[in-house]
Parts: C-alpha cells; sequence; structure tokens
C-alpha cells in the first residue's frame, strides 16, 4: 500500500489461465502468493484434514443425538409432555442428520 492506501488489485484477463479453466477470483488471488508459498503449497499438495473434519462431524453427531434422546427419557420419566420445542428439536435432528449422510 502507498500512504495508507490499500493495495488494489485488477482483475487483468490472462490467456494461459482461462485456458485451464481458473476464475478471475482464482487469477487474483494466485497472483498475490510468493513463490515460496506457492513452492509449499505444490510440496505439500496431499496433505488434508479430512479425517480430523469426518471426526468432529462424528462427535457433533454423536453429541447432539446424545442430548436430544436424554432430553426425551428425561421428560418421560417425569411423565411430562412432549411440547412443541421438543418435535422441534427431533424434527431438526432428523432433517440434518438426513442431509449429513445424504451428501457423504
Amino acid at each position: 500500500s502507498v500512504a495508507g492506501r490499500p493495495r488494489t488489485i485488477s482483475a487483468v484477463p490472462n490467456p494461459t489461465s482461462s485456458s485451464i479453466g481458473l476464475s478471475s477470483l482464482d487469477r487474483i488471488n494466485m497472483a498475490s502468493i510468493s513463490p515460496a508459498e506457492l513452492q509449499y503449497q505444490e510440496a505439500n499438495i496431499h496433505d488434508n484434514r479430512s479425517a480430523a473434519l469426518y471426526g468432529v462431524g462424528i462427535g457433533m453427531f454423536v453429541a447432539t443425538t446424545v442430548a436430544v434422546v436424554s432430553r426425551i427419557m428425561c421428560k418421560r420419566s417425569l411423565k411430562a409432555k412432549l411440547t412443541s420445542d421438543d418435535y422441534l428439536i427431533m424434527l431438526a435432528l432428523v432433517s440434518h442428520n438426513h442431509k449429513a449422510v445424504k451428501y457423504r
């Protein structure tokens, strides 16, 4: 930046990048990557955190399911009626879990 003004990057079309299917946003982002960072990314291209993401997803699934089931069991043991919020919680749990399983 010059004199406190933020640096702006213009999206100038690049014929080589459009031929490999990069969007203008990708070209802007690639222009701001230093050669050292690009080399690091290329060297570690196969590193990913999918196992950690699956672990967190499964952990959250188990925690929410246990919480909802515990709530329903407590209400049943106290002979309390299930109210609309209980039904909405169950609907949300089933709906969310259905989507999570559907897209894997």
